[in-house]
């Protein structure tokens, strides 16, 4: 069952990643994956959430100190997975950009990405739904410039999301009790 999951992973990978060719469209995901990094994606996000909701900085503080301990479960599951880049498995990998680590399990970019999609659900689902579509660029930028297969993208998706989602409320918890007790 394993080797049929891998097959349809490096099947899916070479399908998307063969997609490469058009100066546009390379463009676009170069540009999409960057929006997976703190410098373009989270930290603009998190400066926006604060001009619109000044009330609610420490929810946002929380946030980020969730965002950045799962950005460090990510590194130790790199590390413990240790699965090897497409570059690394494989030869003819259309390489759009620059050559990254050995480490591709899970995408860090993908779990930034759906960070702020949870975040931004929960606090504001209009920016939520704006943003969506910007996390899904990143998920299949990933593969698309050879440094991902689908499987990673799949786990940072869920890293990102999940716990975010779940967890949240738990952080709104205080402040609605503050307000039904004044």
């Amino acid at each position: 069952m394993i080797d049929a999951l891998l097959r349809a992973d490096h099947a899916l990978f070479w399908r998307i990643n063969g997609w490469q060719g058009n100066p546009a469209i390379d463009a676009l995901f170069l540009w999409g994956t960057e929006l997976g990094t703190a410098w373009f994606g989270a930290i603009p996000v998190a400066v926006l959430f604060y001009v619109r909701n000044r009330a609610r900085v420490r929810e946002a503080l929380l946030a980020i100190a969730l965002g950045s301990s799962l950005g460090l479960v990510n590194l130790l599951l790199k590390w413990l997975v240790a699965r090897p880049r497409p570059t690394r498995t494989f030869e003819n990998v259309q390489l759009l950009g620059p050559w990254l680590g050995w480490q591709s399990f899970p995408s860090g970019h993908t779990l930034t990405a759906f960070i702020i999609l949870a975040f931004l659900l929960r606090m504001d689902r209009k920016l939520g739904y704006a943003w969506l579509p910007c996390a899904l660029l990143v998920a299949l930028s990933r593969i698309y410039i050879g440094v991902h297969f689908p499987s990673d993208v799949v786990a940072g998706a869920l890293l990102g999301f999940l716990p975010c989602w779940f967890l949240q409320p738990l952080l709104e918890k205080p402040r609605e009790n503050a307000r039904e007790s004044a």
